[in-house]
């Protein structure tokens, strides 16, 4: 590559020499130039052809890379508008519908097989019936004239639980008809006294046969008047105190019930305060079932076939609309704290009941609504005007003030219904008779009932009971006495405590007032969170696209001009 130098240079000139040895050294220098120059070309022309490479296989990377985001983003955001749908629609069941309340409520309808149809069929409750008697203490000094009033003394309670049953179930549609089974039981440990406690009371029998002869013929009351007087019949009888309560027997009774049965009436087989209960009920009672409108759940529907009474003087009085038995209400209305309505059967009346407050049953863990019996209820129609319909219907006779007047449903015996001790009645009820102290807090009726569903968790129903004297010039055992002269005879408290629910019934309690209630709240309010953390990213990403193509917008003119520039 390099000229070569022999030895014939050696013999030139020393200025040649020197000339030659100059332009060699010249010479040398441009070939290191040279390659210098093409070692550094071909590593930039490398270095270029790398650089072009990366580039166009990171551009290639960057469109796989981003098509996948892109399909990636797409599904996230497709399930975020999935969930926030159905987020959305669980805002709007939970708080504009009754949809959850419904399913709830679904477990209630009476129908065979539902969870609460055993208990509605055989409640598992322990309902204790107290029976508290007026005991007459000196009705011998009264006959004698001793005495300017009788004096009664109470006695008791005699507690006894009863045992209900619903038998000869019979479904049709959304109504069910079915009577009641009942028996009872001492609970000698809860009594405060014994079974043998002898009591003197009225002799019901004589009042009853006083009152219902009272327009006979005057054969058919010397008949009557004569079998009393053989029998030595008095205004007044000493018995034990579990027959008074369960039934005794009695001959003239015997006879009156043989005499019934022609005139198609049936009467009880013994005389006693509890006696027409044990059994099964002669009554047939259809009630809705709930199904396709749990407001309507058990309302009584008939009784007996007729879906009204005709012993008041108005078609609302006679009525049963809106009625129940008392064990099943609806539970919107209860929710709302509306007024209910509850069917009497001794007395063939509604009972209403209002709320009163809201309180606390099992110790203050579960909520309850207190619903009670107005004070008006047994009010004269002076007091309250409504009671009118609830007068005699031919003579317009109201009885006095605190007293209603059963007798057109006790076969015409002079029966009367009253708070007990004569609690709001008029004063002169206790003029002739001593010993009876009224007490509003021991003595009204109330009721706990939970407050969404509707069903009775404890309460206490307390009625007295009372004859009234009527009498006739020929029925001699009543000559001393006043003519209309009220005796009270027993009151019952009919209680079911919350300290003696089955724990099976403690746990539905708990269950539909806790876990239900929790439930509700987490979908209530977890829709609404969800609804709201699920509406942020998907507004952000609109939010993110729209700004993007705006940007797009923008900046595609001037890439347009460039490239015209550049051209």
């Amino acid at each position: 590559m390099y000229p070569k130098i022999d030895s014939e240079t050696k013999q030139l000139p020393d200025g040649e020499m020197c000339n030659i040895k100059g332009n060699m050294q010249q010479m040398k220098k441009k070939d290191i130039n040279c390659q210098q120059f093409f070692p550094k070309t071909t590593k930039m022309t490398k270095d270029f052809m790398d650089k072009m490479y990366v580039k166009k296989l990171a551009k290639a990377e960057t469109y796989v890379l981003e098509d996948g985001s892109k399909c990636r983003t797409i599904s996230v955001i497709a399930a975020l508008v999935v969930l926030f749908l159905f987020s959305f629609f669980g805002v709007f069941f939970m708080w504009y519908t009754d949809g959850f309340n419904n399913i709830i409520y679904s477990n209630m309808v009476i129908r065979e097989g539902a969870p609460g149809y055993e208990i509605w069929r055989k409640p598992p409750l322990k309902i204790l019936v107290k029976v508290y008697l007026f005991n007459y203490t000196n009705v011998d000094r009264f006959e004698d004239g001793q005495d300017a009033k009788l004096n009664v003394q109470e006695k008791g309670p005699y507690v006894y639980e009863e045992s209900m049953e619903r038998v000869n179930l019979n479904f049709s549609g959304n109504r069910v008809s079915f009577q009641l089974k009942k028996s009872y039981k001492f609970v000698p440990e809860l009594s405060k006294g014994r079974q043998n406690d002898i009591i003197v009371v009225p002799n019901m029998f004589l009042l009853g046969a006083t009152a219902i002869n009272r327009y006979s013929s005057f054969l058919t009351k010397l008949t009557v008047s004569s079998g009393l007087n053989g029998l030595y019949s008095k205004a007044f009888l000493s018995l034990a105190a579990d027959r008074l309560i369960m039934g005794y027997d009695d001959s003239m009774y015997a006879l009156s019930r043989s005499i019934m049965v022609f005139q198609d009436k049936k009467m009880a087989d013994k005389i006693g305060l509890l006696s027409k209960n044990i059994g099964v009920s002669d009554d047939v009672m259809t009630v809705h079932t709930g199904q396709g409108d749990i407001d309507k759940i058990g309302k009584i529907l008939s009784v007996n076939g007729k879906d009204k009474v005709n012993f008041w003087s108005t078609e609302e009085c006679n009525s049963f609309t809106d009625s129940t038995d008392g064990t099943l209400f609806s539970p919107k209305a209860v929710s709302q704290k509306k007024p209910l309505k509850v069917f009497q059967k001794d007395m063939f009346r509604h009972v209403p009941l209002v709320f009163k407050k809201e309180s606390t049953i099992l110790d203050g863990d579960i909520p309850s609504y207190t619903y009670e019996v107005p004070d008006n209820f047994f009010d004269s129609p002076d007091y309250y005007p409504a009671n009118q319909c609830y007068c005699e219907m031919d003579g317009g006779t109201c009885p006095p003030h605190g007293l209603f007047n059963s007798t057109l449903c006790s076969m015409g015996v002079p029966t009367f219904i009253s708070n007990p001790h004569f609690h709001r009645a008029d004063p002169k009820l206790t003029e002739s008779i001593t010993g009876l102290n009224p007490n509003g807090t021991l003595h009204g009726t109330t009721m706990e009932l939970h407050p969404t569903m509707g069903f009775p968790m404890s309460g206490n129903t307390r009625l007295q009971i009372n004859m009234q004297i009527l009498k006739i010039s020929e029925f001699s055992q009543l000559y001393k006495y006043q003519d209309g002269m009220i005796l009270p005879i027993a009151w019952f408290d009919v209680s079911m405590q919350d300290k003696y629910l089955p724990e099976e019934i403690k746990d539905i309690i708990a269950t539909t007032t806790h876990t239900v209630a929790l439930i509700k709240n987490l979908l209530k309010y977890g829709s609404i969170v969800i609804a709201i953390m699920t509406l942020i990213p998907i507004a952000a990403n609109l939010r993110y696209k729209m700004t993007k193509n705006k940007r797009r917008d923008s900046t595609r003119p001037l890439r347009k001009q460039d490239s015209e520039v550049e051209a």
